[in-house]
């Protein structure tokens, strides 16, 4: 079955619901399963479409809620301020935010800024915006920023249509060791979710991982309350973030378990999906 099909057959399953959060439109997919609820927070270019897989797994068994980063709230807290006032709506009291990359970052904002919609954190593959991290993990954070700020003006002058083929071999380097066939499904995969992807929205991504950086106050006080529940995921492949970054992230968290063991880098989760699904569920299990 091809890429296409498969969305069209998560769409169906999971059509896109509504809410009116200060007054702005807010679409989401929900499944109501059991009592624990994941909340997605994806990485890449912001598409709950990333998740699909992994999305349809968790549901045999918890309730999942997922949504694009959507244009109507500019700045990473109005975003997860949002979330928070959802979660509410829908009634959900147990929540595991589940952030990949910088939507692990996002995770990590509404956690400290709402520990009253929060059971836990699983993470993989991210960093932290830790207050106090050391000059290495600065730097490399600062890195990225920089890079986000070139892309950010580069979208104002050159065609989206040329940056959507730049981007593959920008994939492709993470995708080091694995075989053809893989590579293709994730080329595959990537192009189906870039074709009608309109360039605002890329802006609007880029600009709320650049506004990350406004909420680089994080402490080890923020998040007592996720002690001994909180997963981190962090591929020794994965070098988007550095190890002093992933030191600060650990050193952060109460009480982390930390699971190194999957293989895949940055882009683990899109091929190792089965692996990911059994490392949360025996968590959650021993979490109860």
């Amino acid at each position: 079955m091809s890429i296409q099909d498969e969305l069209r057959r998560f769409h169906k399953a999971y059509p896109l619901q509504r809410a009116e959060i200060e007054r702005k439109e807010f679409f989401y997919r929900y499944h109501r399963g059991g009592e624990i609820t994941i909340v997605l927070f994806t990485g890449g270019i912001g598409k709950t479409e990333l998740f699909w897989e992994i999305f349809q797994s968790l549901s045999s068994e918890y309730s999942v809620l997922a949504f694009d980063y959507q244009e109507g709230y500019a700045t990473c807290r109005e975003l997860t301020d949002a979330v928070a006032a959802l979660l509410t709506r829908i009634g959900s009291e147990r929540n595991y935010l589940f952030g990949q990359s910088y939507g692990g970052l996002m995770a990590q904002v509404l956690a400290k800024n709402h520990p009253e919609a929060v059971e836990g954190l699983i993470l993989t593959n991210t960093g932290t915006l830790a207050r106090d991290m050391g000059r290495e993990g600065k730097e490399g954070m600062e890195e990225l920023i920089r890079e986000l700020q070139q892309i950010t003006k580069v979208l104002r002058h050159v065609p989206l249509g040329l940056i959507k083929s730049a981007l593959w071999p920008m994939v492709n380097k993470k995708l080091a060791g694995y075989s053809q066939g893989q590579k293709e499904y994730v080329a595959q995969f990537v192009r189906v979710l870039m074709e009608e992807l309109p360039v605002s929205y890329v802006e609007h991504v880029c600009g709320l991982v650049l506004d990350l950086k406004n909420c680089w106050d994080h402490t080890p006080e923020d998040f007592v309350k996720y002690r001994g529940k909180v997963l981190l995921m962090l591929s020794e492949k994965d070098t988007t973030f550095n190890c002093t970054v992933k030191k600060a992230l650990e050193d952060i968290m109460p009480e982390p378990v930390v699971r190194r063991d999957i293989s895949g880098g940055h882009l683990a989760m899109l091929l190792e999906t089965e692996r990911y699904v059994r490392v949360i569920t025996e968590f959650l299990t021993e979490k109860g």
